[in-house]
């Protein structure tokens, strides 16, 4: 569980296995990636920093890897 209040994107991404979600998160206003494995629930925040800005998320057909798009600056 996150400790602290959280948002979660609208748009899940599945892994091509099936086996893992991967999500934008927010947490105090900064976007992170968490994966969460489907059969047990268990979750990782992916990323070692946060960014301002953050688009769709995409697995690669290895569902190993993904590809993020984003920013550690704000838009202006």
């Amino acid at each position: 569980a996150f400790d602290d209040p959280i948002k979660i994107a609208p748009a899940p991404s599945w892994s091509p296995d099936g086996e893992t979600i991967a999500t934008r998160i927010q947490i105090e206003g900064m976007q992170n990636i968490v994966a969460v494995r489907v059969a047990d629930g268990t979750h990782a925040v992916l990323m070692p920093q946060s960014w301002t800005v953050m688009g769709k998320t995409m697995w690669l057909p290895d569902s190993k890897n993904l590809l993020a798009l984003g920013s550690t600056d704000a838009l202006t």
